[in-house]
């Protein structure tokens, strides 16, 4: 590979349209938050009024969490039915690898947690 073809790979990750897409979704999560706290000070300074709403807005919550959960329980079998076909292909020297690697990071973490000072 070229060095032509290296600087027109960059100028390509780097053009307007990319620059400008990213700045648009990164600027219509911002405006979600600001909806969020003007909602959520709306509700504190309407008082006893609000409360309907505020119990919507709970109960959704909830509903939301509940959704996750439920995500969460299951994740591991959907993690289980993708290393699979992996292992099969490979066979177990794959696993054994990916668990050396995990027990690897483990330890590291587990060190480098050790060193710091607890106040």
């Amino acid at each position: 590979m070229g060095e032509h073809a290296v600087v027109k790979g960059i100028s390509r990750q780097i053009s307007g349209r990319r620059i400008v897409h990213r700045y648009a979704v990164y600027l219509h999560a911002i405006h979600d938050n600001v909806f969020a706290v003007i909602i959520g000070f709306t509700l504190i300074a309407v008082g006893e009024k609000g409360q309907p709403l505020l119990n919507v807005i709970d109960s959704l919550n909830e509903v939301c969490l509940k959704i996750i959960s439920t995500i969460m329980y299951f994740t591991p079998i959907g993690v289980f039915c993708t290393i699979v076909p992996v292992v099969e292909a490979n066979g177990t020297e794959t696993i054994i690898s990916l668990a050396t690697q995990l027990i690897i990071l483990y330890l590291s973490l587990h060190l480098s947690y050790m060193d710091l000072p607890l106040k």
